[in-house]
């Protein structure tokens, strides 16, 4: 019956009652994020003031009706302070909630709120209370001083944390954005509602703010769920830009600073502010730096060295836009890379000295590669690197069918030349020698040092015709040389077998032994000639050999 000639009471019960769910909701999120406590505490006070004004509206006499009017001032007094706690939080100014801050932060509301109890001292708050001239039921709260003073209070915590939500919305990504606009329309019925009471317009004079928060309520419920307001909160431009180690500077088109972060301010030239200062100025001594911020293009960025101080700088610049396309300004940041830079440079020294290291290994293991197939004494390929390159070659003229001619010479009589003049002569000629075949060969010829004074030459795709011509030339032009050695003049003759791949298809243990028997032959028949390697050659190496035998024994013979 009471609901039914108070439709207010009704409406304010379900604001209670709505306010205790979305209560009991955030405090089960409790531990997700800082605001979740205040914010549930919030809701608490807007559950009892919303409870303290249907009481208020279901009383009808005057003692119990100064009670809940003084229980309603209580919890409203209440609910602007956690809410300015709750946006404290929500933008990311938790760090601002010291205990000295927060007894500040409430000082206002319970000072209100001992004014309102002690109101039958004083009469600040309410005058007097009168019957309605319509209504006899209704008793009307005639307001002083202290009540507009109250009114003022709310507007300044309400209005104050509003705005702190509006920055953080300007500054937060679209998620963020959609949260703190739901923060805002939340505050937006109270402030709404308390304005249109103060200025009696409200019809029959009722006031109308607590049951305001019946639309706060159902934005903050829609928050919960829709917007995740605790799973996902803004993080403040001070949490974010303040703490940077970066240096941040956001600067006007007629390059004034307009913000400076804590990190950049180290860069500056004297002491703050220097809000409003040119970055000339702000930035002396930087001059790339200030040259960077006078340019009209964006995404700059360039390492900044200085002298006169060992730091190295990346520096980037960013140019802003606004909603015309048009720039309104310039983001440079400044990061110190000094460490970074330095550690680069020792790498880049590490690398240079590794690489220097590589080559001197290599020229190492060139040159034991060298040494290892290499005559010492005349420079020329040893008998190993010839025996280890004629298969390949053997095996390229045998695919390609083509010819590859081999020389086998042998200086004559050196034992002679070394018993006369010395070995050192003897060393002497045989440089002399490898230097003449040098200058007679092609590149692709491989000249060895067989052994003792035996030199080999392999000429791939080589006619023995053409060959032996070569080699002709190669005999003619050292029996024509005249070798000087300690005031003497040396001159010797070389005498030769050749022989040619396919001629003797066999294997290279057979190529190499006709053409030794070749050198066999020049040898009997006078020396300082050329034989190439046949039947006939082998046949006469193999009497030759045999008439040796036979006298080495007769020789045995006559000895025993």
């Amino acid at each position: 019956m009471l609901l039914r000639e108070n439709p207010y009471i009704a409406i304010l019960c379900v604001t209670a009652i709505i306010s205790g769910c979305v209560a009991f909701t955030a405090w089960t999120r409790r531990d997700v994020a800082p605001a979740t406590r205040p914010f549930t505490w919030l809701m608490v006070a807007i559950a009892l003031y919303a409870t303290a004004a249907a009481v208020s509206a279901a009383t009808g006499t005057l003692r119990p009706l100064i009670v809940s009017g003084t229980a309603e001032y209580i919890a409203s007094n209440s609910v602007i302070a956690l809410y300015l706690t709750f946006t404290l939080h929500f933008t990311g100014r938790r760090q601002w909630l010291v205990r000295r801050r927060r007894l500040l932060l409430w000082i206002l509301p319970v000072s209100n709120m001992v004014m309102v109890i002690t109101n039958h001292w004083h009469r600040l708050v309410w005058t007097d209370f009168v019957p309605h001239p319509e209504q006899s039921r209704v008793i009307v709260f005639q307001h002083g001083p202290g009540y507009f003073w109250i009114v003022a209070c709310f507007y300044i915590y309400v209005v104050t944390g509003s705005l702190l939500v509006a920055r953080t919305a300007l500054l937060s990504s679209n998620l963020y954005r959609r949260q703190a606009i739901m923060v805002i329309m939340s505050a937006l019925p109270p402030i709404v509602a308390g304005t249109l009471y103060a200025l009696e317009v409200t019809p029959q004079n009722v006031n109308i703010l607590p049951m305001s928060f019946l639309v706060t309520g159902l934005v903050y419920f829609t928050s919960l769920f829709r917007f995740r307001l605790f799973d996902l909160l803004p993080i403040a431009r001070d949490t974010v830009i303040e703490k940077m180690d970066d240096g941040v500077l956001v600067i006007d088109k007629e390059n004034r600073i307009l913000d400076i972060n804590p990190a950049a301010r180290d860069y500056a030239y004297g002491p703050g502010p220097h809000t409003g200062l040119l970055i000339d100025y702000v930035l002396r001594g930087w001059d790339a730096i200030v040259e960077m911020c006078h340019s009209t293009h964006g995404l700059t960025s360039q390492i900044v060295t200085r002298s006169d101080i060992p730091c190295h700088i990346e520096a980037r610049l960013t140019l802003l836009y606004g909603r015309q396309q048009q720039v309104t300004g310039k983001l440079l940041v400044l990061r110190d890379i000094t460490d970074q830079y330095q550690n680069q440079l020792k790498i880049h020294r590490a690398n240079i000295e590794l690489k220097q290291q590589l080559t001197q290994i290599q020229n190492l293991q060139d040159q034991l590669k060298e040494q290892a197939i290499r005559d010492e004494l005349t420079g020329l390929f040893n008998r190993r690197y010839f025996e280890e390159s004629l298969p390949a070659e053997l095996a390229k003229a045998q695919r390609s069918g083509t010819t590859i001619s081999i020389v086998l010479m042998d200086i004559d009589y050196f034992k002679k030349v070394n018993d006369t003049y010395g070995h050192l002569a003897g060393d002497r000629a045989l440089q002399a020698f490898a230097d003449l075949v040098q200058r007679h060969i092609r590149s692709s010829d491989i000249a060895c040092r067989y052994g003792g004074e035996e030199f080999i030459l392999a000429m791939p795709e080589m006619p023995i015709a053409e060959a032996y011509q070569r080699a002709d030339n190669i005999r003619r032009a050292f029996k024509a040389l005249t070798i000087e050695f300690d005031g003497a003049h040396l001159q010797a003759t070389v005498s030769m077998g050749l022989g040619a791949y396919p001629d003797f298809p066999g294997s290279q243990h057979e190529l190499l032994k006709r053409i030794d028997q070749a050198l066999y032959v020049a040898k009997a028949n006078g020396r300082d000639r050329i034989e190439v390697a046949n039947e006939k050659t082998a046949m006469v190496s193999k009497f030759s050999e045999l008439e040796e035998a036979i006298a080495t024994a007769r020789t045995s013979r006559n000895r025993g």
